[in-house]
């Protein structure tokens, strides 16, 4: 858990990443940490293109879970994530069941994240506005990736500008700062771009991924790089909702 702890915090190069989580995986002490360190590990490899791979695991995670009971929630996260490999309709459906049928807290915005990923942008904002309404930030950020997707700019910029910035906690840093920097971006809204860029200076970004990231934006809102191109392969969601 310790590796799988440091993966995620630390803006780990992506051979170091494989490292500590395909260790975690043989170190595991029970099934359950295993199963964990594999999901993470299939999810990093498919980031990297090496889809084979990462379908093998998700798939030898799922036929062990199918067995047990107690791991229902874990089993959801699995099937979720072979859609986001495979984007195939039907591991789409069983993965929405899967999430529907789940009672943890934090399953609803699992829920939410595959189904803007497939375009359902309503039924994602719908399972997301009862946790909105309570000003929980993470369903705040997810709902203005939610109306960013589905092009409803001002509304998203409206949620944008409602979020408590003292209700961002630490590892939300980097979404929200990302949130500012798409709505400005969409909106061509020049003193919105200064925010977003102060926000994202302010991170002070080291490693590899993540300050590339950042870098990245700061260019684009600056005027230095394509801004279609970024806006096009660029959201934020995965950085705050990790798998398993």
């Amino acid at each position: 858990l310790a590796l799988i702890l440091a993966v995620r915090l630390l803006d780990l190069p992506a051979h170091k990443q494989t490292q500590f989580l395909t260790r975690a995986a043989l170190g595991a002490l029970w099934e359950y940490e295993r199963w964990l360190a594999e999901l993470e590990l299939a999810g990093h490899l498919a980031d990297y293109s090496k889809r084979d791979e990462a379908l093998r695991r998700v798939d030898s995670v799922i036929t062990e879970l199918v067995k047990k009971s107690g791991y229902e929630g874990l089993q959801a996260d699995a099937m979720a994530l072979r859609w986001d490999i495979t984007k195939d309709e039907q591991d789409f459906r069983a993965a929405k069941s899967e999430l529907e049928k789940t009672s943890s807290s934090e399953h609803p915005k699992h829920l939410a994240t595959i189904l803007i990923k497939h375009g359902d942008f309503d039924e994602a904002e719908r399972i997301l506005s009862d946790a909105v309404a309570a000003c929980d930030p993470e369903a705040q950020l997810l709902t203005v990736d939610t109306r960013i997707s589905a092009n409803r700019i001002d509304s998203a910029r409206d949620l944008l500008l409602m979020i408590a910035p003292d209700s961002v906690t630490p590892n939300l840093q980097l979404p929200y700062a990302v949130a500012y920097a798409l709505v400005a971006l969409a909106s061509e809204d020049d003193n919105l771009k200064k925010v977003a860029a102060a926000k994202l200076r302010s991170l002070g970004a080291t490693g590899t991924r993540v300050a590339t990231y950042v870098n990245d934006f700061l260019e684009t809102l600056e005027g230095r790089e394509n801004k279609g191109q970024k806006l096009a392969v660029t959201r934020f969601r995965d950085f705050f909702l990790h798998r398993g």
